[in-house]
């Protein structure tokens, strides 16, 4: 019903070219909306949101009436603080900014950093990933399918004289990517917000994990946090803590933090995350879960006399 009724505004806007009705109260044209009196079903919020790729240009009524139900949400939070991005335009015009009502500072995990200040503007949400990731990629397009207006895209990036090939999701420009940039960025780079324990689910963590997660052979995982400060990781590291009782620590990798999982703390996060992860990573946990099995078989063989 959703999809039904952005296609008949939009077909409005075509017959009538009238921006001013479109800029005014949605009551105005309320009248031009017609009555679905077939379908009584009930249906759960976010659940009926379907592709919306090569649909006609979005009038700003449409942009500003979409938003992201907690079930985009959450996967999204783990995309974002992994290898997602949002991107604003003109973030130094000072007509897209604006002094927040709300007169509490804007913080983050090092702490109290200034007034806020919000992007009014349009925000698209960006993922981009190489060649050999594509299916990955293809599992987020499903999840903000409903929010672009094209297909994935082959992509190349030039560095050091070499050329690397990826594939990208962009989206449209909408103001509920806004409200995230808002919530994640500070002066145009990324930050860990300070309700990360209340947004992060075991949904966004392991999409967090296939995004920046590497694994280390006989030991655990390592969330690749170089972007972020050591404050924000012994933040993360007390969220993960408190939240899913995972035991991790703080190594360096290039003079920047990284957050180590414990083995022992991954096999106990997998039975939560296994539905979330694809099946082109789920070797990964496998051989993690195995090995104190083997060790248990091969001690069952020794004491017996003879190696199974």
């Amino acid at each position: 019903m959703t999809n039904n009724l952005y296609r008949i505004i939009i077909q409005i806007y075509i017959k009538t070219k009238d921006k001013n009705m479109l800029s005014n109260n949605f009551k105005f044209y309320s009248s031009y909306l017609y009555s679905n009196l077939e379908c009584k079903d009930v249906v759960i919020y976010g659940t009926n949101l379907l592709c919306t790729v090569n649909y006609p240009y979005y009038p700003k009524i449409i942009r500003n009436m979409i938003n992201i139900p907690n079930n985009i949400l959450s996967p999204l939070i783990g995309i974002l603080l992994s290898d997602g991005c949002i991107t604003v335009s003109s973030i130094r015009s000072p007509r897209r900014w604006q002094e927040s009502k709300n007169t509490s500072p804007i913080c983050n995990a090092d702490g109290v950093i200034g007034s806020r200040r919000i992007y009014k503007g349009g925000g698209r949400f960006r993922f981009k990933q190489s060649i050999n990731k594509i299916e990955y990629v293809y599992n987020v397009f499903s999840i903000l399918s409903h929010y672009c207006s094209s297909y994935p895209r082959f992509v190349k990036t030039r560095v050091s004289r070499k050329d690397f090939y990826g594939i990208e999701i962009v989206t449209r420009s909408l103001p509920c990517f806004s409200e995230l940039y808002n919530k994640f960025y500070l002066h145009g780079k990324k930050i860990i917000p300070c309700d990360l324990y209340e947004i992060l689910t075991y949904e966004g963590l392991a999409h967090w994990i296939m995004g920046d997660g590497s694994f280390v052979k006989g030991g655990g995982l390592y969330l690749q946090t170089q972007s972020f400060t050591l404050k924000e990781c012994v933040f993360i590291m007390n969220v993960f803590y408190i939240k899913f009782e995972l035991h991790t620590g703080l190594h360096y990798q290039r003079n920047l933090p990284v957050i180590y999982i414990t083995v022992k703390s991954v096999k106990k996060l997998y039975p939560h995350i296994s539905n979330y992860i694809i099946s082109s990573m789920q070797y990964k946990f496998h051989y993690k879960l195995m090995i104190n099995l083997d060790k248990h078989l091969y001690k069952l063989g020794a004491n017996s006399g003879k190696i199974l």
